[in-house]
């Protein structure tokens, strides 16, 4: 019969060794009786110039990994050349960590609109001498160049075309579209297609049935007509006539994508028909309060106030919806030359019916008129009637600057747009 006996626990005190540390709580046997310092791995953020704080997701505080650094991904992002928006930051060592509201850099937040805004300012964008508008920023480097290589060529290409006969009118192209590369295009001078022979422009207009543009007529005086067409209904005529003006337009650009522009398309009644005089387009949806887009008056149609007709019927709808507008830019010279006539002979007229003794407001005669205060400004330097005196503008009544307006008046007797005439 064997006896149990309890074995007693030996102490723990008495069985360490004086050379070996304790083993620490959670430490396994075999590592415990491991002898020598303990080493610290630290972990630190392996892109160049960055203290790991922060975190791509705003998640934590910190990041160890490339995948979570903010700088990480901005470098990459700023290989391509874009605008990248403003770095934010989060002050780890502060009391006010609130994730939910980070403080931004120094660095202000720029929107594209702003962008735009800045690279457009007026009078014409402050580029100079120079026509081209200012692309840097909006675009990368690579893609500015293509445009300009593309710009280029469609500016040399060679081509056949150099007559256009729209009815009974033969006019000489200036520039290059993309039309078929014949010496002589026929169109049809109510739905504007386009045909290689007189043979086919016979048949097609024996059998057209238009005899006016479409969409809506807002406008009629006698025998001038305005139609209001909106590029998303009818596609095919706006881009005909966009094709078509571009054979007198430089910085023509937009052929097909019409969707986002209303047309209003001026017509001249004879023989049955309303004939294509000129026409200009609009934004539906302008952030810039653009009131113009393109203005077109044919060749065989020109220096008869049919463009001063356009420009005005542009600021008429502009006062309508109660606001100021600008033409797009780049203008081309002559509707630049157009503009800067309309925009003189409204500040001169304004200041004729001036009673003696009234001030001139650059703000009313902007509401009254339509036209932008930036436009107004700039054709006063132009004209030498606005000094800066004792810290404000001064407009200078100029006698004989006036009386040429009224003489001139008199002799040319222009065509206008008359307001009661539109159909709204």
């Amino acid at each position: 019969m064997v006896a149990m006996v309890r074995r007693k626990k030996p102490d723990r005190c008495s069985l360490q060794v004086a050379d070996t540390p304790p083993r620490l709580r959670g430490t396994p046997k075999r590592l415990a009786s491991l002898s020598g310092p303990v080493t610290t791995i630290v972990k630190k953020c392996p892109t160049p110039g960055c203290d790991g704080s922060g975190h791509i997701f705003k998640r934590c505080h910190t990041h160890y990994t490339a995948s979570g650094c903010p700088l990480h991904h901005r470098k990459r992002r700023n290989r391509s050349g874009r605008v990248l928006p403003p770095k934010l930051s989060i002050d780890v060592t502060s009391d006010n960590n609130d994730i939910s509201t980070p403080r931004p850099l120094s660095t202000p937040h720029i929107t594209r609109l702003d962008l735009i805004q800045q690279l457009i300012s007026p009078p014409f964008g402050n580029h100079g001498d120079q026509r081209e508008p200012i692309l840097k920023g909006l675009a990368t480097p690579t893609e500015i160049q293509l445009f300009k290589e593309a710009q280029r060529k469609a500016k040399n290409k060679e081509s056949k075309l150099k007559h256009v006969v729209l009815g009974e009118h033969q006019m000489e192209v200036w520039f290059v579209s993309q039309f078929p590369s014949v010496a002589t295009l026929h169109l049809c001078k109510y739905c504007l297609r386009h045909f290689c022979s007189l043979a086919t422009i016979k048949l097609h207009a024996a059998s057209c049935p238009w005899r006016h543009p479409p969409g809506k007529e807002i406008y009629r005086d006698h025998m001038i007509s305005i139609f209001e067409i909106d590029g998303g209904q009818h596609q095919s005529y706006c881009q005909n006539l966009c094709l078509l003006a571009k054979l007198f337009l430089d910085h023509k650009t937009v052929y097909y994508d019409v969707q986002p522009f209303i047309f209003y398309v001026m017509t001249q009644y004879r023989d049955g028909g309303c004939h294509l005089v000129g026409y200009f387009s609009k934004e539906k949806s302008s952030a810039l309060n653009y009131n113009l887009s393109c203005i077109l008056v044919l060749p065989c149609y020109m220096r008869n106030g049919f463009g001063r007709m356009l420009i005005e019927f542009s600021y008429l709808l502009t006062r309508l919806e109660g606001t100021t507008g600008s033409p797009e830019r780049p203008l081309s010279d002559l509707g630049l030359v157009s503009y800067r006539s309309y925009w003189r002979d409204a500040i001169l007229d304004h200041m004729i019916q001036l009673k003696e003794g009234s001030s001139l407001s650059i703000k009313e005669l902007s509401k009254q008129s339509g036209v932008n205060t930036d436009d107004l400004v700039s054709t006063m330097q132009r004209l030498g009637i606005i000094k800066y005196c004792k810290g404000q503008h001064i407009v200078l009544h100029d006698k004989e600057l006036l009386d040429d307006y009224v003489g001139r008046c008199k002799k040319l007797k222009s065509r206008s747009i008359n307001p009661s005439c539109l159909k709204r």
